[in-house]
């Protein structure tokens, strides 16, 4: 049985500066770019919608909305950007499905997890608007459980995914403390995995990753921050693994995924 590990690395590679000529032999005082620091704390709430396919259908749809909070510190120097972030998630979501002979089942899904993201940006400033390439590392656990109900049985699944991130942000400095911002890319997780409990036993499943978009638009007014975002996640339907109580020849696969998140955050900047 496979155990979920936790590898964050913090390294972007940023591009180098050039020097013109007459600053050729001149060395840039520390303190004339100081290192700035910033916390963002704040709460969350997304609208989750969690669907399954096997064989060309639909075979599971989960609807709710998720609760959490999160940090997010900011190291700025010069150009150079770099952001770590910390979240925490809970909630409870309707889902409804069929068996593989058809028959429909309804029951509702616990989940809880959190998320941590590393990125570093180098912003390229065009008067009051600066555009900023974003790379990144994250990683992500959660865990779904199902409730019994009349029509079901409950059950627990485990998922992890470890996941790059590539893509660009946009600010414009108003003045006075107003900063719109906007930032888009994609993400693909490289390692995902299901952890299932069956028939008493636990079956480990690995649903390939797929590329998949995110963007947040939002505003810093002073000490406020707020913004809107949407997240895709997309897992292809593992290979079949054996499993207690399974037939020979049959194993349990992990069926196509496919999320949708809309979410919106608010809070405050140290």
């Amino acid at each position: 049985m496979k155990k979920a590990f936790l590898v964050i690395a913090l390294l972007a590679v940023l591009p180098a500066v050039s020097h013109s000529a007459d600053a050729m032999f001149e060395e840039e005082d520390e303190e004339e770019r100081p290192l700035k620091t910033s916390l963002f704390l704040y709460p969350f709430v997304e609208e989750y919608r969690w669907m399954e396919f096997f064989d060309g259908g639909q075979i599971l749809e989960e609807k709710g909305e998720l609760y959490g909070a999160g940090a997010q510190a900011t190291f700025e120097r010069g150009p150079s950007l770099y952001r770590l972030k910390g979240e925490y998630f809970q909630g409870k979501v309707d889902a409804e499905g069929v068996t593989q002979l058809g028959f429909p089942w309804t029951t509702e899904v616990s989940y809880y997890g959190f998320r941590l993201e590393a990125d570093g940006a180098w912003r390229f400033p065009v008067g009051p608007v600066s555009l900023a390439p974003v790379m990144g590392v994250g990683y992500k656990w959660w865990r779904r459980d199902f409730e019994n109900s009349p029509t079901v049985a409950g059950g627990l699944e485990k998922w992890h995914t470890f996941y790059l991130k590539l893509g660009a942000l946009g600010e414009c400095d108003l003045g006075n403390g107003i900063v719109p911002y906007a930032e888009a890319g994609f993400r693909l997780g490289v390692f995902n995995n299901n952890e299932i409990d069956y028939n008493g036993g636990r079956v480990s499943l690995d649903p390939g990753g797929r590329l998949t978009p995110y963007a947040e638009v939002g505003l810093t007014a002073g000490f406020l921050k707020a913004g809107a975002y949407y997240e895709r996640m997309e897992f292809s339907q593992s290979s079949p693994e054996l499993a207690i109580g399974l037939p020979p020849g049959w194993g349990l696969v992990q069926p196509e995924v496919k999320v949708n998140i809309y979410g919106a955050r608010v809070g405050v900047v140290f």
